[in-house]
């Protein structure tokens, strides 16, 4: 319940508000009330319809980066020296490590001395057949030379050709067995020398493999290091997904206040397994498409924006995406006409980052409502 004096000042309240209300409208009369400001939310600009460009921009955040190339043995081994160490600049040409040969001469040895064996053998397995065909050819025709009965020469003829066929096969095999040891001897040949790890340009060494230390074993063509190559320029980014690249009009870098054009730098199969394998992070990459950037002043790890412009029209009839406007699935925009809003439906084509591509429905030099 209210108290005396809560009744009192509520009293007094509604009296102050009845008598302000009295004055105003005693002030006001006769004259019409003031027209309401359209509210700031839906304050509307104009622009005209011109004719454009209409594409769609995909920006990543990406960075200058200095180029990388891989190096590997040509040959498995054991590593017997390491000259290098992670960070150090080194020269294209440079010997960074090297394998044992101990074992790759050894075995080449072992294989000339199979090879000599083989053909000792060879000479005297073949020496013993001639001299079997000799004596079978005496035997025959010492037959002949005694009028012995045509079966008799037929069979000792027989077993001549049978000696010959089989020494004919002989040799063949012979051959074939020589050839192979002479193509694995050449093989191991063209190993030997083979067994320094060669710096492929010059630069910084950026990573090394943990299998690059003395006394491991490593296997041929697996990424020993990473040289990093200065005075060659890539831009990298987070990876951007093949179909978006494929289907790309074009590819930018914007770097401080310029633009530089871009084309992907795919990573080759050996190198994407081999970064996968060392588990470094597969960014997309881009080269510059032409010009001396360096000489332009870009450098390594300055930031880049990676601009991505797919689904290209040229020569488009646009407006603003914000001035375009859907009712149930139908688009339609405000146009001017005769100093009034008016709706109008459009037909719309593609649908860009900052423009649309009007089909019908509008001309060109209409002036269309923006939303602020």
């Amino acid at each position: 319940m209210k108290t005396t004096g809560q009744r009192g000042r509520a009293f007094l309240l509604a009296a102050c508000l009845l008598g302000a209300w009295c004055f105003a409208g005693c002030g006001q009369q006769g004259q019409q009330a003031p027209e309401l400001l359209e509210p700031v939310s839906v304050k509307m600009d104009t622009a005209a319809v011109e004719r454009g460009s209409v594409y769609t921009a995909q920006c990543y955040d990406g960075a200058v980066i200095p180029a990388v190339q891989e190096a590997h043995f040509a040959i498995s081994g054991q590593v017997s020296a390491v000259h290098v160490a992670p960070g150090q600049m080194v020269q294209q040409g440079q010997v960074l490590a090297e394998l044992d040969e101990s074992d790759l001469l050894e075995q080449q040895q072992q294989l000339q001395a199979d090879i000599n064996r083989q053909q000792e053998d060879n000479e005297q397995t073949n020496a013993i057949k001639q001299y079997d065909i000799a004596i079978a050819q005496a035997e025959l025709a010492l037959l002949q030379q005694q009028g012995a009965t045509a079966e008799e020469q037929n069979v000792k003829a027989l077993e001549v050709q049978r000696l010959q066929t089989e020494d004919a096969q002989a040799k063949q095999l012979q051959q074939l067995d020589m050839q192979e040891l002479q193509r694995q001897l050449e093989a191991l040949t063209a190993q030997t020398g083979n067994n320094q790890l060669i710096s492929p340009c010059t630069g910084r060494v950026a990573y090394f493999s943990p299998q690059l230390q003395t006394g491991n074993q490593v296997e041929a063509f697996a990424s020993m290091c990473y040289v990093t190559q200065e005075e060659q320029l890539l831009v990298s980014c987070p990876e951007i997904s093949s179909s978006v690249l494929d289907s790309a009009s074009r590819i930018y870098a914007r770097i401080g206040d310029q633009e530089y054009d871009l084309q992907s730098a795919p990573y080759g199969e050996e190198e994407y397994f081999a970064m996968a394998a060392a588990e470094l992070e597969l960014d997309s990459r881009f080269t510059f498409v032409s010009g001396d950037v360096i000489a332009a002043g870009v450098q390594s790890g300055q930031p880049a924006t990676v601009c991505v412009v797919r689904n290209y029209v040229e020569d488009a009839l646009t407006i603003p995406v914000n001035a375009l406007l859907w009712d149930e699935g139908s688009a339609y925009v405000y146009i001017q006409q005769d100093g009034k809003q008016t709706k109008q439906p459009v037909e719309v084509g593609l649908t860009g980052t900052t423009r649309v591509e009007i089909l019908s429905g509008l001309k060109e030099g209409d002036t269309v409502y923006v939303q602020g």
